[in-house]
């Protein structure tokens, strides 16, 4: 990895899945770009080995086919996409000297930052594999932070911060080993959409010998927020979810949810996006029906996760999960389509592949 590569994992789902589907009456609204999450696979008109591995892809293109491109459920025991993406990247820096120090690094908020929230930064210090059973890190002398960005191999540096172990926020406990800092963001360096910082750390150990870790973040200026307002309806056989969004700057907006059991149980995800005038609209994710027949689930139902983000241009805003932010009505199955999409789409693509190829000779007959 070079030098002006950001050393933190961004989810890259979230991050690319700037697809536009339907969007609110009025809205601009363009054709989808690429599969959803659990819908990964070879793309029509795309080589993919021989007729058992097109038998295959066939086969999966029809069962995706079940379901709008939109919208498509997550299997029992799958994990929420959103939730899973927004997970804390903690990143141990490699040593070595088994015997030394281990360097963990991790931010707050999955490392995505919205101005004007502060930037909240961790580090820890352990027992390293070779040292003795049951020893402990001895505080380090001092452990600070240069926050800035590579440009033309050049790091420019925006600000500078000291890690503290002292229970004073945002350290949670004082002499545990976890080092916090937070750095507010200048109001110079605040990005017009959104922008990757890296974080320079030097340790000073007990011992005065000197290690370095890295770290980074996402700093974000959205063009749209969430309001809190939700509702919910069942529309023509499927569970429709709508968030309010207060737009400041026209642009295109990407929104993604998935909708769980009350219980937690993640059944679905579905996203939306439109080119929106500034103002408040209303975006609409559509769950299809067929999903909650699937799984056997009836309502209430939890709109588990959410994230919306500005996607206006690239590189876009990466877009901060709320979770667990509205409960549907206690709708019945009954209410909810049973039937197939059968995505047209899909469908022409999965017959393509059953095609035989031309002057392919049938296999002999037992």
């Amino acid at each position: 990895m070079s030098k002006a590569s950001i050393p933190y994992i961004v989810p890259l789902i979230l991050a690319l899945a700037a697809l536009t589907f339907s969007g609110p009456a009025g809205a601009q609204v363009q054709s989808p770009e690429g599969p959803m999450p659990g819908m990964g696979g070879p793309l029509p008109g795309i080589s993919i080995g021989g007729p058992d591995m097109a038998a295959e892809s066939a086969r999966n293109y029809r069962e995706r086919a079940r379901y709008p491109e939109d919208s498509y459920p997550l299997q029992a025991g799958q994990p929420d996409p959103i939730r899973s993406d927004a997970s804390p990247s903690h990143r141990t820096m490699p040593l070595l000297d088994p015997s030394a120090p281990v360097i963990t690094t991790w931010e707050a908020r999955w490392g995505l930052f919205k101005y004007p929230a502060p930037v909240d930064l961790f580090l820890s210090l352990t027992p390293g594999e070779g040292a003795p059973r049951g020893s402990e890190v001895a505080p380090a002398r001092s452990v600070r932070g240069e926050i800035g960005k590579w440009e033309s191999g050049v790091f420019g540096v925006i600000g500078i911060v000291d890690y503290h172990d002292d229970g004073a926020p945002p350290d949670e406990r004082a002499g545990d080993g976890v080092y916090s800092a937070r750095f507010i963001m200048p109001e110079a360096q605040v990005p017009d959409l959104a922008d990757g910082f890296n974080v320079k750390i030097e340790v000073v150990m007990a011992d005065g010998t000197v290690q370095r870790a890295g770290s980074g973040f996402q700093y974000a200026n959205p063009h749209a927020r969430l309001t809190g307002r939700y509702r919910d309806a069942v529309r023509q056989g499927s569970l429709v979810i709508s968030a309010e969004i207060e737009v400041g700057k026209k642009g295109r907006f990407h929104l993604a949810g998935t909708v769980a059991s009350k219980a937690g149980e993640p059944i679905g995800y579905a996203q939306t996006a439109a080119e929106l005038e500034p103002g408040r609209h209303w975006l609409d994710l559509q769950f299809y029906g067929l999903m909650f027949h699937d799984r056997k689930i009836a309502g209430p139902y939890k709109l588990a996760s959410l994230v919306l983000r500005t996607a206006t241009r690239m590189p876009g805003e990466v877009g901060v999960p709320v979770l667990d932010v509205h409960v549907t009505h206690p709708y019945r199955l009954e209410e909810m389509t049973a039937e197939p999409f059968n995505e047209p789409n899909l469908l022409d693509a999965a017959r393509r592949l059953e095609e035989p190829t031309p002057g392919a000779e049938s296999p002999p007959q037992p």
